[in-house]
C-alpha cells in the first residue's frame, strides 16, 4: 500500500512506491515516479474513485504475496480493491520505457505493456489512454479526473481522465495521452 503523507495546501499525496497500489476516494493525489520500465496503470471509474499500481514486471510466478507489483495479478486485484466491475472503469497506462536498449536486454518495459493489455482485454476492462514506450522515464500523478505525466527532461501535459461508456467496446489499445 501507498505511504500517505501530507502534501500542500493540506492535501493527502499518496506515493505509490515499486510493487504499491492505493485507491484514492477522497480526491488525494496518487503519484508514481521514476516510472521507467515499470508501468504505472490508473483505473479510473470517477473523481471520486480512482487507483494507481506501481506495476514492476510482467509475471508473478511464484509471489502472490505482492499482487500489485506485476502485470499478470494486479488487475483483478485493483478491482476488488476498489469494489467495483470491469464495466466501471476505464485504464490509463504510463511508462514501460526501453531503458538500456543498447544493453541487448530483454524489454521489460514493453512485456509490461503487453500482459496489462492483454490482462485488462481478458477482463473486458477499456484502455482509454496511453503513454507508453520510448527511451525516458516519466512520472503520473492523478488528482480526481485529472492525470498528469511529466517525461525525463520536463516535458509534462495533462489528461482529463473519463470512465468508460457503458455499452463501448472494452479492451484494445486505447490513445496515446
Amino acid at each position: 500500500m501507498a505511504e500517505r503523507l501530507e502534501g500542500r495546501q493540506g492535501g493527502v499525496l499518496l506515493e505509490v512506491g515499486l510493487g504499491e497500489w492505493a485507491v484514492a476516494r477522497r480526491r488525494e493525489v496518487l503519484a508514481a515516479y521514476g516510472l521507467g520500465s515499470c508501468v504505472g496503470l490508473v483505473l479510473f471509474a470517477s473523481p471520486e474513485l480512482v487507483a494507481l499500481a506501481h506495476v514492476v514486471l510482467p509475471h508473478a510466478r511464484e509471489d502472490l504475496e505482492r499482487p500489485a507489483r506485476y502485470a499478470d495479478t494486479v488487475v483483478p486485484f485493483l478491482l476488488q480493491a476498489m469494489g467495483v466491475g470491469a464495466e466501471d472503469v476505464g485504464a490509463y497506462l504510463v511508462g514501460g520505457a526501453a531503458m538500456f536498449p543498447e544493453a541487448h536486454l530483454p524489454d521489460i518495459g514493453a512485456e509490461n505493456v503487453r500482459v496489462l493489455v492483454e490482462e485488462l482485454a481478458r477482463r473486458h476492462v477499456a484502455v482509454l489512454g496511453q503513454d507508453v514506450g520510448g527511451r525516458f522515464g516519466r512520472t503520473v500523478r492523478v488528482l480526481g479526473d485529472q492525470l498528469s505525466v511529466t517525461a525525463a527532461g520536463g516535458r509534462e501535459h495533462q489528461v482529463r481522465l473519463l470512465a468508460p461508456a457503458k455499452g463501448g467496446s472494452r479492451g484494445g489499445a486505447g490513445t496515446s495521452l
